[in-house]
């Protein structure tokens, strides 16, 4: 490797560009609800690196169930419920730099309880109650390009209409996985080409149907946190699939403790899972971790600066980006 110093020319700089460092993968996790109520707080942490997380800034309100989608550079957060009621405020932040969430722009209507997932370009956003209407759930899909502040546009629908799903991406796919309309729990995985509009195609089944549930990538294996299962039972189960193919997902290993409403995230081939609730609706602050190539369970990691469920959380470093 070169010793970078001095002023290189630009196809010095070309040549020797894989040699760069690469920084590492920032994660956030946002919001949520916590004893005291819900929370503006936006933590972060270092995936690469155990240990607790810290302050990076405020949300512009406080919100819980809100989604979040990121580039390389740049996170942001979609929807959610604002404590009076679901709103359609798209907010970001700047991974480099810590600080307060700045207006991004608007969903189409007012949304919470979503999925999102993204590549560096793009960001889809679904699977969303609308409006005050916490029973039935929307089919829309709808996406920004993260690089520029504007109001979110349609997408498609997707294959099955249902909320709390979770999600994952590699460079090219969104998945979307589980969820429930109404009472009835799916166990539907659907996916779409996020270069493309138009609607989520069938991609397989998970093993358990499930809502509440959550999800993170590498660049080719996607996790999905179960969460409840039909029996509105908690549960710590994670399953595992490869993002690239279709087919039905298969078992990955465990949570430490049975808990839902968990934020998920993921840098290179680490997976966080950070909050949520327990079966007594405990609110949680434990981070846990996993690497996401070698099926198994996750261990601790650190803990969130506040204990909350219904965070949600994004990084720089995810499978979307490669």
């Amino acid at each position: 490797m070169p010793n970078f110093n001095g002023v290189w020319s630009i196809s010095t700089q070309f040549q020797y560009v894989s040699d760069w460092p690469v920084p590492p993968a920032i994660a956030i996790i946002a919001g949520g609800v916590a004893s005291g109520g819900r929370s503006n707080v936006i933590d972060f942490l270092v995936v690469s690196t155990a240990a607790n997380a810290t302050d990076f800034g405020d949300l512009t309100t406080i919100r819980d169930g809100a989604s979040s989608m990121s580039s390389s550079t740049r996170g942001v957060i979609a929807g959610g419920y604002n404590g009076s009621a679901n709103d359609n405020v798209i907010q970001f932040v700047t991974f480099a730099t810590t600080g307060n969430a700045q207006d991004f722009g608007d969903l189409s209507d007012t949304f919470a309880q979503g999925a999102a997932a993204s590549n560096e370009t793009r960001g889809v956003y679904s699977c969303a109650f609308k409006g005050s209407n916490m029973e039935y759930p929307e089919n829309t899909m709808e996406y920004i390009t993260i690089a520029s502040e504007g109001n979110s546009q349609d997408f498609g629908d997707l294959n099955r209409t249902r909320a709390r799903s979770g999600a994952g991406s590699n460079t090219t796919r969104i998945v979307y996985a589980g969820g429930n309309y109404r009472t009835t729990l799916y166990n539907t995985i659907d996916y779409l080409t996020i270069a493309s509009t138009g609607n989520a195609s069938d991609f397989g089944d998970l093993v358990t149907v499930s809502s509440y549930s959550t999800g993170c990538s590498s660049s080719t294996i996607t996790l999905i946190g179960i969460g409840t299962t039909s029996s509105n039972a908690v549960v710590n189960t994670v399953e595992d699939f490869v993002t690239a193919s279709t087919g039905n997902a298969t078992d990955f290993g465990d949570l430490s403790v049975a808990k839902s409403q968990v934020a998920m995230v993921s840098g290179g081939n680490t997976a966080l899972a950070s909050g949520g609730a327990d079966a007594s609706d405990n609110k949680l602050n434990v981070i846990e971790s996993t690497t996401i190539a070698s099926s198994g369970s996750f261990s601790d990691f650190g803990d969130l600066t506040v204990a909350r469920q219904f965070a949600t959380s994004c990084s720089s470093g995810h499978g979307g980006l490669g």
